[in-house]
């Protein structure tokens, strides 16, 4: 079986929240919390822990917005939407991880993400966050 990858969509105050983190070896990407879901565990719980592991924020997860299996890199994906919890503030925690993380709309989403995503999480995105 192809190992499974949580990827947190956390939105707050019509922003998502994206990291810039190691992609393809040396390239750096923007890219939602995202990490390996472990034996037993669910992919919800899997975005919880890893949010909290990448950038300090406690989420509550909403719903499973899609999954799908991404051949060039052998993985199953799966989106869960996420919101914070009480008044944290999100950080990078994770040292040699991300580099940045930022707030963003819509707009600068899709400037982050130029090639595209998971046309669910988009057509999420699109319906949530501020223009």
């Amino acid at each position: 079986m192809a190992s499974a990858t949580a990827v947190a969509i956390i939105i707050q105050r019509g922003r998502v929240l994206m990291i810039k983190s190691p992609a393809n070896g040396e390239r750096f990407a923007w890219q939602f919390p995202l990490g390996e879901i472990a034996a037993a565990e669910d992919p919800q719980d899997a975005a919880v822990r890893e949010t909290r592991e990448q950038v300090g924020l406690r989420v509550q997860p909403s719903s499973v917005l899609g999954e799908r299996f991404v051949e060039a890199i052998s993985r199953r994906l799966v989106y869960v939407a996420c919101t914070p919890l009480g008044a944290a503030e999100a950080k990078l925690a994770s040292p040699g991880g991300a580099t940045e993380l930022a707030w963003c709309t819509f707009g600068e989403f899709m400037e982050r993400v130029p090639g595209g995503l998971f046309p669910p999480v988009v057509a999420h995105l699109r319906n949530v966050l501020d223009p």
